[in-house]
């Protein structure tokens, strides 16, 4: 199935595209909606710290990340379901950033890897077409 991506052009220089994700405890169905910033710089997704609370997520173990203005360092990873329009992703690894940081969720290649992707930006629309929904796929 395809989708189409509107992204916000003026939100940010240079433009990034934004698509709107849910995110729920993997435990249940409970989703918070969000915007989901497509980051193919990024290996695996990260999500607001203030959504660990919010939904009640335990962290079962540690993932190494760094950013491209950080040193490489250990942070606490969670699983998450990840809803985009009717595609349901479950049990996604997440880390999360600073809400100082981060307001919204960085969608990196743990779930681009799933999807066939076009942008232009020249009209800032783009399409995405996934091929699975098994985050084991991406790898």
């Amino acid at each position: 199935m395809s989708y189409e991506i509107k992204y916000d052009g003026f939100a940010e220089f240079p433009s990034f595209q934004y698509v709107g994700v849910q995110i729920s405890n993997a435990q249940n169905e409970h989703y918070i909606p969000q915007k989901g910033k497509i980051d193919t710089g990024a290996y695996m997704t990260v999500i607001p710290e203030y959504m660990v609370k919010l939904l009640n997520l335990k962290s079962p173990t540690i993932e190494e990340a760094g950013g491209f203005d950080s040193d490489v360092r250990e942070h606490d990873a969670y699983f998450v379901n990840v809803k985009i329009d009717d595609l349901v992703y479950p049990y996604v690894k997440v880390i999360t950033q600073s809400d100082k940081r981060r307001q919204n969720v960085l969608v990196g290649r743990n779930l681009l890897n799933l999807w066939h992707m076009k942008l232009n930006g020249e009209t800032h629309k783009g399409e995405f077409t996934s091929f699975s929904q098994n985050p084991i796929d991406a790898t």
